[in-house]
């Protein structure tokens, strides 16, 4: 007979690669405390993320930055304000792509909308002129 320890080598070593993959593909990938995303939101000045977007802060509290760093029940979350952010401001902004044109403020990934199959669909595109100033995020409808 011949030798199978060649054979028990190669066994081997796909089942600590195929545990090593399936521990990489399970584990379960957390996002950045609330304080660090929010800071984030805060120094790039991503107003609509720091006003609108909710962020998990804990298994039981789901917020916007704007809300975890003003209102006093969220002070244990530790989310700074933002002086470089005005979300009163903002509203303005909303009503030109939410309100008016029916669409909503993102960042592009590969120069396409989210939900667009056709590709792109661009409604309208902030500038540094905007007030307050958000380059980068477009209105897609």
């Amino acid at each position: 007979m011949k030798n199978k320890k060649p054979i028990l080598i190669i066994v081997l070593a796909l089942v600590v690669i195929g545990a090593i993959v399936f521990f990489i593909l399970t584990r379960e990938i957390k996002p950045e405390p609330a304080p660090v995303q929010c800071a984030s939101f805060c120094e790039t000045n991503q107003v609509y993320a720091f006003c609108n977007v909710k962020i998990t802060a804990d298994k039981d509290t789901k917020a916007t930055c704007q809300e975890l760093s003003t209102k006093v029940g969220y002070s244990k979350f530790n989310v700074e304000k933002c002086s470089a952010i005005s979300c009163d401001s903002l509203s303005n902004i909303d009503k030109t792509c939410v309100t008016g044109l029916g669409g909503t403020w993102v960042f592009l990934e590969d120069n396409k909308c989210p939900a667009d199959p056709e590709g792109i669909r661009i409604l309208r595109q902030l500038t540094p002129s905007d007030n307050p100033p958000v380059e980068g995020q477009v209105c897609c409808g």
